[in-house]
């Protein structure tokens, strides 16, 4: 029986016409989504928090998908590199989508941060490659000091 896995079958899609993951290749920044206040879709992000991907490198290239810093007011809360998380590769969780249109690949990724206020934390960032070249990034972790994570963030290439 023969085995395909999804890097194989993202790398055929590229080469028939599809979208080329490298075109998403390089550096993203973007503020948190939400206004004053926590709420549905932020929490634990003060208002203003931005969210930066330095060399953002879609898989199936690599392990290490892109160095992550969120700030706020100069403060960092949290910092790490992206992660692949191999087994998803081989499970239908991988090709999870969200209602709506304008994705082009949906991600998730695992973080281990390596500073920040909450480097206690490790949260999960789910990433989508949007038609426009930007891309929308859910970050997201449990409870725990000072509470839940969650925010929504859109990035632009820089």
């Amino acid at each position: 029986m023969r085995t395909v896995t999804l890097g194989t079958l993202l790398l055929s899609f590229a080469g028939s016409g599809c979208t080329d993951l490298e075109e998403y290749q390089g550096d993203y920044e973007g503020t948190v989504v939400g206004t004053d206040g926590d709420s549905f879709i932020r929490r634990g992000f003060p208002a203003g928090t931005v969210l930066e991907i330095a060399g953002f490198d879609p898989p199936p290239t690599g392990e290490s998908v892109g160095r992550v810093v969120a700030r706020h007011g100069g403060e960092a809360l949290l910092e790490g590199d992206l992660r692949l998380i191999a087994p998803l590769e081989h499970d239908p969780l991988s090709q999870y989508e969200f209602p709506g249109g304008g994705r082009i690949r949906n991600y998730i990724f695992a973080m281990t941060p390596t500073g920040g206020t909450v480097a206690d934390r490790e949260p999960m960032f789910f990433v989508s490659l949007m038609e426009d070249e930007n891309l929308e990034v859910r970050v997201i972790a449990g409870s725990g000091e000072p509470g839940d994570l969650f925010g929504l963030f859109i990035l632009e290439p820089r």
